[in-house]
């Protein structure tokens, strides 16, 4: 197994007009962690457990001095069910303590064009989680079937409102908490058709709400892709189609996203040496400049993501 710990200790403030959170505030966060494995003929077990404690000390006094410790733990099981092929299952219990911002911030943000108001009072999230896996792997075809279900006590999100402040002129937003569900599902297939290319497909799908019902915000819709990946000594070819479906989910005062499609290549060339590599890549990315808006982003009613473009780039590895 292995053991240890970590930790952190960190000076938080921000001057200016746009001032986030009244004065410095320190945190200081310490961990213990352990990760044991069991291996069987055909089973392998693998159990895991940590201890959190964060602390937080605004230097001003009209704002709440924190503490949160909590325990996390997980275990799982890996069951072979036949040549290349196993299943997967794992139970987790989640332990958050409320992030800093989440807590203190009071003011208007630049980033999400949001006036964040945070609250002091947050309890930390519990989840308990389950996580199923079906997974096949041999030469030619490699495919994996996941699927999950959390629940979370007390889950922080930031709830935009329609109140603007007058200031900022931004609208206001608030760290809120209440139990809500995720379910969702993630697949995937690569074929080998030949052997200088392959076939591969992807989906991913989450559903999330509160337990009353509401959808969560800025949850990402279903999406897909498919592509090819070429592959010839050194070069690699590797187009791909991605698909994302409308998301009409919505928390209130959150506007529907529109479903799109893009185009992108990813090429590299890799010269290799006994102990080093070279790598150039191309990246082209949303070759049919598509129009579209991410339904996680802040400001995606304001800012579309970026439009047809290419990145080169070169790295070395040394080993």
């Amino acid at each position: 197994g292995r053991f240890g710990f970590n930790g952190f200790h960190r000076d938080f403030s921000t001057v200016g007009i746009e001032t986030l959170i009244d004065g410095p505030v320190t945190q200081d966060s310490f961990a213990g962690f352990g990760l044991e494995e069991f291996k069987f003929e055909r089973l392998s077990l693998q159990l895991g457990a940590r201890v959190e404690n964060n602390r937080y000390d605004p230097v001003n006094p009209e704002l709440l001095d924190r503490s949160f410790t909590g325990f996390s733990g997980a275990v799982g099981a890996r069951f072979d069910l036949w040549k290349g092929g196993a299943f997967v299952a794992n139970y987790s219990h989640g332990y958050r303590a409320p992030a800093l911002e989440e807590l203190y911030n009071n003011g208007a943000h630049d980033g999400t064009l949001l006036f964040e108001v945070g609250n002091p009072n947050l309890h930390p999230e519990i989840s308990n989680g389950i996580d199923l896996s079906l997974r096949h792997q041999t030469g030619r075809v490699k495919a994996e079937a996941n699927f999950y279900y959390y629940h979370f006590k007390d889950f922080v999100f930031l709830a935009p409102t329609d109140v603007i402040d007058q200031d900022s002129g931004f609208p206001f937003a608030f760290y809120l908490q209440d139990d809500s569900r995720f379910v969702g599902t993630e697949l995937s297939l690569d074929v080998k058709v030949h052997k200088y290319f392959n076939v591969f497909t992807g989906l991913d799908y989450v559903s999330a709400e509160l337990t009353n019902g509401q959808p969560l915000p800025r949850i990402p819709p279903l999406r897909g892709r498919i592509g090819l990946d070429f592959r010839y000594e050194g070069f690699s070819v590797k187009p791909e189609l991605v698909m994302v479906d409308r998301q009409d989910k919505l928390f209130s005062g959150e506007t529907p996203t529109a479903g799109y499609a893009t185009f992108n290549i990813l090429g590299t060339y890799t010269i290799s040496r006994q102990h080093n590599a070279h790598i150039f890549t191309v990246n082209g990315f949303n070759l049919n400049n598509k129009l579209y808006y991410n339904h996680i982003s802040f400001i995606k009613d304001i800012s579309p993501e970026i439009g047809r473009g290419v990145r080169f780039s070169y790295t070395a590895r040394f080993f």
